[in-house]
């Protein structure tokens, strides 16, 4: 690993919207790197989506 310490380095966001009682948008933004010395080797995830409880 580049980092002596072997400490992984994350952000994490997520954010949800009430439509409604039974309803709800939500989104979210994952960035991580593992420091495992490969040159650009960020791993970055995101994601949109509706729940609805029955």
């Amino acid at each position: 690993q580049s980092d002596p310490a072997g400490k992984l380095k994350r952000f994490q966001a997520g954010y949800s919207y009430k439509m409604s009682n039974r309803t709800s948008l939500y989104a979210f933004y994952d960035r991580s790197d593992p420091n495992n010395r490969v040159a650009n080797d960020v791993i970055r995830a995101y994601g949109v989506g509706i729940q609805h409880n029955f």
